[in-house]
């Protein structure tokens, strides 16, 4: 369990392999890990900020940027566009807002840090950042999740494919999550 492993003074060598259901365990998991560049990977891919540095190239056009909730409200962005702005690092949709053109941003900027100040009594820095946002235009389509690893060869070894239909009602939108043999 997360207790046990906490308790134990287990190390993660370059050689095992590691699973965590939840990502609770994830700051434990990076301090005993003596490698550099699993650390390095995970960092990537949590800091959301750095996993879209990292996709720049291929996404040339898509803007996003880093900002602190506290700039939100004074922050010059094109007023006719669509935005998402979410907690840098974060964890089951907490604070994530869209900012539509006529969006009251003092009232978004309250929810989100009413929100944050709840979670972050649950979650270390590690997985939810309280000031650290990241803002990008809005992606209009479908969500879809999926859990893989990468084998001894380094080929992906892909365990699940969830298809995350956007509900019409937004306090339902972290509540389905659903996957079968067409999605694969």
């Amino acid at each position: 369990s997360e207790q046990d492993f906490e308790a134990s003074k287990t190390k993660i060598t370059k050689k095992d392999k590691v699973y965590s259901p939840t990502e609770s365990a994830l700051e434990i998991i990076l301090k005993r890990s003596e490698d550099e560049t699993f650390r390095n990977a995970v960092v990537s891919l949590k800091d959301k900020f750095e996993f879209r540095e990292l996709m720049s190239n291929l996404y040339q056009d898509f803007f996003y940027r880093k900002i602190d909730l506290k700039d939100l409200e004074t922050a010059e962005l094109d007023r006719t566009k669509s935005y998402i702005i979410k907690p840098n690092k974060g964890f089951f949709g907490t604070a994530v807002k869209t900012l539509k053109p006529k969006t009251d941003l003092t009232a978004t900027v309250s929810d989100m840090k009413a929100e944050l100040e709840t979670n972050k009594k649950y979650f270390s820095d590690s997985i939810l950042s309280a000031d650290e946002m990241i803002i990008e235009q809005l992606a209009v389509g479908e969500e879809y999740a999926v859990d893989m690893y990468f084998d001894d060869i380094g080929e992906p070894v892909i365990l699940n494919i969830y298809h995350h239909p956007v509900p019409e009602k937004q306090e339902y939108f972290h509540v389905l999550y659903y996957t079968n043999r067409k999605l694969f």
